[in-house]
């Protein structure tokens, strides 16, 4: 499984997704996947390519709202030929009812939003954003299995206490401190799942980050690519 890390506030929104690379036939981070689309949106998949094969780019333009409509119906449509395809190429049985979540990091009523379309939740989409104080978030792909869930939220409070500590010490609350504490949070996921069976890292690599203001200009603090 790859990583995404995502925190937000009312200036900003910074999301970060690693270079994992899975062998099984699933999107992987082994070269730049976190995409600048429409000119609105940093996005980013983690899950069976058979989901993006027919995405329309050009609804990216759109706001938020309209967007997140047209994906929710979208995956669902493509959802029964995505698991056909699946079964035609003999993938491995883990993998034959294929998965799949994205995130699409944007501006949403002025301020920077993230929507997650997630094929375990029927892809209801749900949003996180910054009431006031910067949250931080791990993307919990998929349901509890052998304790995953606990890595994530352990990795969520893991980035939590750095940014208090941050705080603390005073060093300015900026995109690119705040991306620092993402890719940590990345490495910490990858340790952390080191301690459950089969003992492997699932996470880690070269981390691509980049960061959306409130006005919606887009930045990269690493590798994306524009589309």
């Amino acid at each position: 499984m790859c990583m995404v890390t995502v925190a937000v506030s009312k200036d900003f929104g910074v999301i970060a997704a690693d270079s994992a690379r899975d062998e099984n036939g699933s999107l992987s981070y082994e070269f730049p996947k976190l995409k600048f689309l429409g000119g609105r949106y940093l996005v980013t998949a983690i899950g069976s390519p058979l989901f993006i094969a027919r995405l329309d780019y050009n609804k990216f333009k759109e706001d938020m709202g309209s967007l997140s409509v047209y994906m929710e119906g979208y995956f669902k449509e493509i959802q029964p030929s995505a698991e056909n395809a699946a079964k035609k190429l003999n993938l491995d049985p883990a993998y034959q009812k294929p998965t799949i979540c994205a995130f699409v990091l944007g501006v949403h009523g002025g301020k920077p939003t993230l929507a997650m379309f997630n094929s375990y939740l029927n892809f209801k989409p749900k949003y996180l954003f910054s009431d006031g104080k910067i949250k931080f978030a791990t993307i919990h792909y998929g349901g509890d299995v052998t304790g995953k869930k606990k890595i994530f939220e352990d990795t969520t409070e893991y980035m939590e206490k750095r940014f208090h500590k941050m705080e603390k010490k005073g060093v300015p609350v900026t995109p690119g401190s705040v991306g620092e504490i993402l890719v940590r949070g990345i490495y910490k996921k990858a340790d952390l799942e080191m301690e459950l069976p089969p003992h492997k890292k699932y996470s880690g690599g070269v981390p691509t980050v980049a960061f959306i203001q409130s006005d919606g200009s887009a930045f990269p603090l690493s590798n994306v690519i524009l589309q």
